[in-house]
């Protein structure tokens, strides 16, 4: 179980909100996924009725989720500083780059950007730039994985 430090939903995609992208460290832990997800969307206030007129819990999941972004184009569900390369033959990492990446979800896009950090069983949300810079000079094995919710009844 991780300590989720998580105050607010997500929203839904149909509302223009609904994006979250998930930073993580050598592997995602899907687990921790499903854990944000039942934390934030599993409340009472965030039941309604579904097509068969019972109680259900509003919220459904975009499969692949993608977004946009200036610095490497379309990401469709996941991508790790591996898949960020140095421009042209090389096979060294660029770690700048996905340092902008994160910046860029982060600053611009204004996604939640929300770290799980599995060696302390934490799941918080980065709150500011300072907090990526911290991250990125710890290690080199970071990826994002991308999720899109929206309401209940819309796919």
């Amino acid at each position: 179980m991780y300590d989720i430090e998580l105050t607010e939903d997500f929203g839904h995609r149909r509302s223009g909100d609904g994006i979250v992208v998930y930073l993580y460290y050598t592997e995602l832990d899907y687990e921790a996924v499903k854990e944000v997800v039942s934390h934030v969307y599993y409340t009472e206030d965030n039941k309604v009725e579904n097509e068969d007129g019972e109680e259900d819990y509003d919220w459904s999941e975009y499969d692949p989720s993608s977004i946009y972004t200036k610095t490497v184009g379309d990401i469709d569900d996941e991508i790790t500083m591996e898949g960020v390369k140095v421009s042209g033959e090389t096979k060294q990492i660029d770690k700048d780059k996905f340092s902008r990446l994160l910046k860029e979800i982060f600053s611009e896009l204004e996604y939640p950007l929300v770290f799980i950090d599995t060696e302390n069983k934490e799941v918080y949300k980065i709150d500011d730039q300072k907090e990526i810079d911290d991250l990125m000079s710890k290690r080199e094995d970071y990826g994002i994985y991308i999720r899109e919710y929206d309401c209940l009844n819309d796919y």
